[in-house]
């Protein structure tokens, strides 16, 4: 592991630990909770991109990190789906389209003014259309 990797995760493991924190408390808006799970597991795909050294195009990285999964008996195996290739097979492909849709939620612009799809998201959250449930 590289040191970049190395601080891509610990920096993961802090945005999850405080979404996971977030969670937890019954008077938080949806777009704090779709902030901290959108960079968490953006800096963890970040982690496995810098793999061979910056990754500038890496901020959509955890869909390709859970298909890469798909392959890597060791992961399936410590993860508890040893002999379960096809349970294995359908649970990474079910679960890279909630990736994609929290992959969506990186801040971007729109209609001109400066928008995060996680405002978009918990707008949408709010009306319960966003696809997205916490």
């Amino acid at each position: 592991m590289t040191e970049a990797q190395r601080l891509f995760l610990a920096q993961a493991r802090s945005d999850f630990a405080v979404f996971e924190l977030l969670r937890r408390q019954q008077d938080v808006s949806a777009c704090h909770l779709l902030h901290y799970l959108q960079m968490s597991t953006e800096l963890f795909g970040k982690a496995r991109a810098w793999r061979h050294g910056p990754n500038h195009t890496s901020h959509r990285a955890f869909v390709g990190f859970l298909r890469s999964l798909s392959s890597n008996r060791q992961a399936q195996h410590r993860l508890g789906y040893a002999g379960r290739n096809q349970n294995w097979t359908h649970l990474i492909r079910k679960s890279i389209p909630l990736a994609e849709r929290i992959e969506n939620l990186a801040p971007r612009v729109k209609f001109g003014r400066s928008e995060s799809r996680i405002s978009v998201a918990a707008r949408e959250s709010e009306r319960g259309t966003s696809g997205v449930s916490l």
